[in-house]
Parts: structure tokens; sequence; C-alpha cells
């Protein structure tokens, strides 16, 4: 199976480079909607922002986000559908069930935090 998952990645970056480098955000978008997926990219809004940082979110096309754009994205991520059935007997896969999954990309050192990546 790992064969299988490094294959994915060969769609729009090279393996070795992901190796040394890792990847952005605009990449992980890459590889998702390589793999099928819907992406809707954003970034947070930031009014003192640098040019260098809207530039590259106009490149890539992600849109602006407000906090209250993230919460929603949190909440729409978190909370089950009211119709969705909660089971863990549930093993439905049905490919026309819609999931949101949420992946964040931050800045440690913005939150006090140690470490990168």
């Amino acid at each position: 199976p790992w064969r299988w998952y490094e294959e994915m990645l060969n769609c729009c970056l090279d393996l070795e480079q992901v190796k040394r480098t890792g990847i952005t955000l605009p990449d992980f978008s890459c590889l998702a909607i390589c793999q099928g997926l819907s992406v809707d990219l954003r970034y947070a809004s930031d009014a003192e922002a640098s040019k260098d940082y809207q530039k590259t979110t106009e490149a890539t096309g992600g849109a602006g986000g407000s906090l209250e754009d993230f919460r929603a994205a949190v909440k729409l991520a978190c909370l089950d559908d009211e119709n969705e059935e909660t089971s863990d007997d549930n093993d439905n896969d049905d490919e026309a069930t819609l999931r949101h999954v949420l992946a964040v990309s931050y800045n440690r050192k913005t939150l006090g935090q140690t470490g990168t990546g």
C-alpha cells in the first residue's frame, strides 16, 4: 500500500522535492484535486498582510476568509449532518455522501508554539 500513496503524490509534485522541502498549502490543494476532491482554498484576511502574501493569495486562486468564515468551516467539518447516521455500524462509502474535511496550515511561532511544520 505504501507505494500506492507515493504514486498519488506524482500528479503535480516531484516526490524528491517534497522529501527535501515539504509542501505548501497550494501544493496540498493540488494533491487533493488530483485525487478527485473538491477544494475551497482560503487564506486568512489580515489588514496588515504583506504585499507578497497578497500576491501569493491571488496567484494561487485562494479566497480571503474572515474569522467568521473560519468558524463556519470548523462547524461544517465537525458537526454531523442531521440526516447522517452516526452509528459505528454504518460503513457506507457511498460516493454521493458529501463529507467535509478541514485542513489548516498556520505559523506555530505566531501562536507562541515551538517547532515548525
